[in-house]
């Protein structure tokens, strides 16, 4: 509470604060003469004189006294010269426009938090776009969470995040880049796949569960608790990409998303679910007070074109 009213306190004190004194005293402070540094600031050498009586008044302190022909500053003023200078610098940078992203030109760090799927699919397009067209930036993927990681992409620690969320946050902003739906992977002989993959012959064999959360079930789970069936769980693993290299040898079936399981096509079987499993979306989302960002919408371009 104390830090919260010192900050109050500093607020109030600045909104009584002529900010147009801290420029004169900075071009006083650099010219050591009031009639250079009117000239400077473009005023008349009266206004300028003013300004500076003003600024004795308020820091208690003379900050020029005459010397000879010239001026020269008092210690108070000579402590504050850096910080005034620094302070004027870091407020002109801020009230600056903000130069537009030239790919071309620019080394920014991309940062994007991806799911498998998204670095599977979306992402390798995106990543040969950004090497191509913005070669002095850089592309770094982060792991993806089940939930949209909202205060990354506020902060700016993160420009995009990649998943399936399904119902965002309205402070994200979010574009559908593709949806999906899914396919059972399976050794090439394995017996489910004798008759065809019949419903009972998927829920006869082990599968491999995908969960990043340590869930025990799945949206297939919930499909067949519809149906008034139940799956057996033999391994799980954190990612769809790590579920295809455990089937040869084994029993074990996953159900995988159909851009994943594509890939593995030469090397197992691949076969419609035996039963009706929702498709999904895959999203991206960003923090909606960064539209403005040119980068981040030179990205988004990439990332859906």
């Amino acid at each position: 509470m104390d830090c919260q009213n010192s900050i109050m306190d500093f607020v109030n004190d600045l909104a009584g604060l002529d900010l147009n004194l801290i420029v004169a005293l900075h071009a006083l402070l650099e010219e050591r003469s009031v009639t250079r540094a009117a000239r400077r600031l473009g005023r008349s050498q009266p206004a300028t004189s003013n300004a500076l009586a003003r600024l004795r008044d308020l820091l208690d302190d003379p900050l020029l006294v005459r010397e000879g022909q010239g001026m020269v500053p008092t210690a108070r003023a000579l402590a504050l010269a850096g910080p005034v200078a620094d302070a004027l610098a870091s407020l002109h940078r801020a009230v600056s426009p903000v130069p537009a992203f030239d790919p071309a030109r620019d080394d920014r760090v991309f940062r994007v938090a991806a799911d498998d799927l998204g670095t599977s699919t979306v992402l390798r397009g995106l990543a040969a776009r950004v090497v191509a067209e913005a070669p002095g930036c850089r592309l770094e993927i982060w792991p993806a969470r089940a939930d949209p990681p909202v205060d990354a992409l506020a902060s700016g620690e993160l420009d995009l995040a990649l998943g399936v969320f399904l119902d965002p946050p309205g402070v994200l902003a979010w574009r559908d880049v593709g949806r999906h739906g899914f396919a059972v992977l399976a050794r090439d002989g394995h017996p489910a796949l004798a008759d065809g993959l019949s419903l009972d012959a998927y829920c006869a064999y082990p599968h491999v569960l995908v969960s990043s959360r340590g869930a025990t079930r799945s949206v297939v789970d919930y499909v067949l608790s519809t149906l008034g069936r139940s799956r057996r769980v033999g391994v799980t693993v954190p990612q769809f990409l790590a579920a295809p290299g455990l089937l040869a040898g084994t029993d074990l079936l996953a159900t995988v998303p159909e851009a994943i399981a594509a890939g593995w096509a030469d090397r197992l079987v691949v076969r419609p679910p035996p039963l009706e499993l929702p498709r999904f979306p895959l999203r991206v989302v960003w923090h909606r007070r960064h539209d403005a960002d040119t980068g981040l919408r030179w990205l988004l371009e990439r990332l859906s074109g």
